[in-house]
């Protein structure tokens, strides 16, 4: 399989994680590379971007975590960008945190209901079970894998 074609298929893999497909692209290419460090042009160049959204995806990729620069020590008006191994830990906190959010808000606004409709309730009953477990096992499993 063709190196591009592989890209495709990993970017449509991670489709549901809500990330835009060439941020998946990018994440991707370093999962890909053999190099640490890649600089902004090898990014653009490797995921076939424009270097407005090759820009604009890295950025995203900063704000969550996943990608992480530093400072091209040949030259300083360059970036070498790379998957950013500390950054994961971060990102399953944000993760859990959002999740446990949303499960407390479902607490909340089941409160309001008048169950009415059992299926319903059993059904948020159960949601708000699974979502606890899931936020414990990421907690414990972020703890085990990406903490240092």
């Amino acid at each position: 399989m063709e190196r591009k074609e592989l890209l495709n298929k990993f970017a449509d893999a991670h489709k549901h994680d809500g990330l835009p497909p060439l941020a998946n692209k990018i994440v991707g290419v370093f999962y890909l590379s053999n190099e640490k460090y890649l600089g902004f042009d090898d990014i653009v160049d490797l995921v076939d971007a424009s270097k407005g959204a090759v820009s604009k995806a890295l950025k995203l990729l900063m704000s969550i975590y996943r990608i992480n620069h530093i400072q091209d020590p040949t030259t300083s008006r360059k970036r070498l960008f790379y998957l950013d191994p500390d950054g994961a830990e971060k990102y399953i906190k944000i993760v859990a945190e959002g999740l446990s959010t949303q499960n407390e808000l479902i607490k909340e606004l089941n409160q309001f209901r008048t169950n009415g409709n059992s299926e319903i309730s059993d059904f948020i009953e159960r949601t708000i079970a699974f979502n606890g477990e899931a936020i414990a096992f990421l907690l414990k499993n972020n703890e085990r894998y990406f903490k240092k």
